[in-house]
């Protein structure tokens, strides 16, 4: 890899990207909510996906592996546990 040249991360920036707005998060999930079915999802399943994503920063594969045993809601604070093995941390 030697013979390869570094790349100026601020420079080569090919996706630029940012936090969305309180305002653009809450217009993205009643915009799912209100929506139709897509890829096997109905809008308010995926207005409750986008909510938990958003408010724990997991992963798709992370969000992907969840079950109901994932979830603690009971708890103080509630949790949400992911499988190590889906985990990008382990």
């Amino acid at each position: 890899f030697q013979h390869l040249g570094r790349v100026n991360a601020e420079v080569d920036v090919r996706h630029s990207r940012r936090n969305l707005s309180a305002d653009e998060f809450s217009r993205l999930i009643d915009a799912a909510r209100a929506g139709g079915s897509y890829r096997g999802m109905s809008g308010p399943d995926r207005a409750a996906l986008y909510l938990v994503a958003g408010m724990t920063g997991l992963r798709a594969s992370e969000l992907a592996s969840l079950t109901k045993l994932s979830f603690a809601l009971d708890g103080d604070p509630p949790t949400v546990t992911v499988a190590a093995a889906y985990s990008k941390h382990g």
